[in-house]
């Protein structure tokens, strides 16, 4: 199949090139110069348009198409917040960790929060709690 369509490309550019040889000489003893054919100038434009055509084909897929550099932009921007994450992360574990080993082995640390989050108190201590009224203006006097 593909050798049948090779052969025919040949021999039309063979009856071509023996058209264009009969006429030159045809034009020759008439005194005209030969044509040129259409499809000499033909061809150079279709081949610029479809290089254009695969030029902006190409650009467009390499934007916008799958893998584009507008997608490779938006997974370098997540994969930086990732990682800015993963650091705040990071350092709150080891603000807990430090926690953990002062409750180990600190005893004013589990006194300091017994007395704050629990409100316990140690034997003989009295407890004064001072509370703010709320500032209204219709105060009764």
């Amino acid at each position: 199949m593909f050798w049948r369509v090779i052969s025919k490309l040949r021999s039309r550019r063979r009856r071509a090139a023996r058209g264009e040889g009969e006429a030159s000489v045809k034009g020759r003893a008439k005194g005209r110069k030969a044509r040129q054919p259409k499809t000499s100038l033909q061809r150079p434009k279709l081949v610029f348009a479809l290089a254009a055509v695969g030029t902006a084909f190409i650009i467009l897929l390499t934007l916008f198409g799958r893998r584009s550099l507008i997608e490779v932009y938006a997974l370098k921007r997540k994969i930086q917040d990732r990682s800015e994450e993963i650091t705040f992360y990071e350092k709150k574990n080891q603000e807990f960790r430090e926690q953990i080993e002062n409750l180990k082995h600190d005893p004013f640390t589990v006194e300091q929060i017994a007395r704050e989050e629990l409100g316990l108190v140690r034997p003989g201590e009295t407890v004064y709690e001072f509370v703010d009224e709320p500032h209204s203006s219709s105060r009764k006097e």
